[in-house]
């Protein structure tokens, strides 16, 4: 199953996630547990691997 997804989608998606992800560590941080936010912070540098990599595929030639 093929979806053309347009950019203001992927937007919108990711702004959704981010703000899902910021109330995320706004709780964690309130709990002090560092593992925790290391193990967050890790899983949010693989969201900014992933729009890089579909950024690179979706560019125009």
């Amino acid at each position: 199953l093929q979806k053309e997804f347009n950019e203001e989608e992927v937007n919108k998606l990711l702004a959704v996630y981010e703000l899902n992800e910021a109330k995320k560590m706004m709780r964690l941080m309130s709990t002090g547990d560092d593992q925790f936010i290391q193990n967050f912070l890790n899983s949010s540098n693989r969201l900014k691997d992933f729009n890089q990599e579909f950024n690179l595929l979706n560019r125009p030639f």
